[in-house]
């Protein structure tokens, strides 16, 4: 008391037990890992809270049916065979990353074809200076979007929907396009794919983790996080309007002096700045994880 760190319970009347010893486990957490107090009532957190209580008490009530009582014995976490929702996030990260996958790979063969079809590459040139710094960028790119999708199907369950399917085939067109644009002479083409692949990228990562706040699997990394404002888009709106800019430029103008190579020097900047902060979420979410 003295330090005026305390924990105080009151019990629910007009709620079952199940909710009761829901909101208690989630109180209980909140104590131990130094979160604020009244999350269901905080306009931030109310959904991911009231999603976890909703998800805590189903499994509480599972527990109660004599039907599933063996498959509870052989797993804490067992749920009963038609619950689609919770099947379907079972297999979401398997399928999502294997899709993906598929798509990376045939990006990079799309890459190794054309370093072999361009001799110029090999050749002591400022254009292939230019071009060895377009491929190295792309290059990074591509493991940018492998790392963002693993790293949200790993960190996060949530309740897949048909554009989770779709969205891979979508960037994979984007990327596809963005590699047959290599080379000096197409890279305004090449800036304005890429700044089409931030902003798309952007775009899925944020209606992917709207979804995930609402699942109550999530509830130990949300319950700390606030929502997403405008201010938070300013810095990927920034990057995609910069590179939008630069493509439109050197499109209009075939600029490939120095102005062309700092512009590739600072997309390879973006898309390692990129990476850093993948990593950086990557360990704040093992870390709040961790009790």
């Amino acid at each position: 008391m003295a330090r005026r760190v305390f924990y105080i319970t009151c019990h629910g009347i007009n709620v079952t037990t199940a909710i009761d010893n829901a909101r208690l486990q989630g109180n209980t957490d909140k104590f131990i890992r130094s979160r604020r107090a009244l999350l269901r009532r905080h306009p931030n957190f109310a959904a991911a809270f009231t999603a976890y209580v909703k998800d805590v008490s189903r499994r509480v009530e599972c527990r109660r049916d004599p039907i599933i009582g063996l498959r509870i014995l052989q797993s804490d976490t067992a749920v009963p065979e038609n619950d689609l929702a919770t099947r379907t996030k079972d297999h979401l990260p398997s399928v999502l990353l294997t899709l993906l996958s598929i798509v990376q790979a045939l990006a990079l063969e799309l890459m190794w074809a054309h370093l072999g079809e361009h001799d110029y590459l090999y050749a002591w040139s400022y254009a292939a200076l230019l071009s060895w710094i377009q491929i190295g960028a792309t290059l990074l790119g591509v493991l940018l979007i492998w790392l963002i999708y693993s790293n949200l199907v790993m960190r996060f369950r949530w309740v897949p929907t048909t554009s989770d399917s779709i969205f891979p085939f979508l960037i994979g067109i984007i990327q596809f396009s963005l590699i047959a644009s290599l080379g000096p002479e197409r890279l305004g083409a090449w800036f304005l794919l890429l700044g089409l692949i931030f902003g798309a990228m952007a775009w899925v990562s944020q209606l992917t983790l709207r979804r995930a706040r609402l699942d109550g699997d999530n509830y130990a990394y949300f319950s700390t996080v606030t929502p997403a404002t405008q201010r938070d888009f300013y810095p990927v709106a920034g990057i995609v309007s910069a590179l939008a800019s630069t493509g439109i430029y050197l499109w209009a103008s075939g600029d490939q002096g120095w102005f062309a190579l700092i512009a590739l020097i600072g997309a390879i900047s973006a898309l390692a700045f990129q990476m850093h902060l993948s990593d950086v979420f990557w360990r704040r979410s093992l870390m709040q994880a961790t009790p």
